[in-house]
């Protein structure tokens, strides 16, 4: 990832309001689709770090 597709990545991570206008009709369903790929993203990742492919940026070694 360069660094637009990584500030692109933490806006819609971080705020479920970044797709306003997206084809949910009301805020409670976005809120539930961005819960969702959130928690697809958050065990996708877990599972990279657990395989070893990724290092947490909390890890003191980085």
């Amino acid at each position: 990832m360069n660094r637009y597709d990584l500030t692109s990545y933490e806006k819609t991570y971080n705020d479920f309001r970044y797709w306003e206008g997206s084809e949910e009709t009301n805020e409670t369903q976005r809120r539930q689709t961005w819960q969702q790929c959130r928690s697809m993203t958050d065990h996708f990742y877990d599972e990279l770090v657990s395989r070893g492919y990724l290092v947490p940026r909390s890890d003191p070694k980085v």
